[in-house]
């Protein structure tokens, strides 16, 4: 089964902003085209019990705001952002941050 990963329209617009600025390099980049793919290949749940330095894969709990909403890293400090809903095949990516923010 195929699962729909969409980038929300802000998130989206962030996410080039921290490209063209330098802040994700192109080697993060590429960690987080990587992630993407394989959540289109395999669902949400193909890092939860992958752990490695680079990719680690949780459910955000602490902060009512991120409910629903998983927390994959792409590198040391870097998190890809996104919810799914179990009843649609689809993930929606809502923050991409090099630093550790959930703000």
């Amino acid at each position: 089964m195929k699962w729909k990963v969409v980038i929300t329209k802000k998130c989206e617009k962030e996410y080039i902003e921290l490209l063209d600025s330098g802040a994700i390099t192109d080697a993060q980049n590429d960690i987080i085209v990587d992630i993407i793919e394989a959540m289109e290949e395999h669902g949400p749940d193909v890092f939860s019990d992958y752990v490695s330095y680079d990719i680690k894969d949780h459910d955000l709990v602490r902060d009512k705001k991120w409910s629903n909403h998983k927390s994959c890293s792409f590198s040391k400090s870097g998190r890809l952002i996104y919810r799914y809903n179990e009843g649609k095949i689809e993930i929606a990516i809502v923050r991409i941050t090099p630093e550790h923010d959930y703000s």
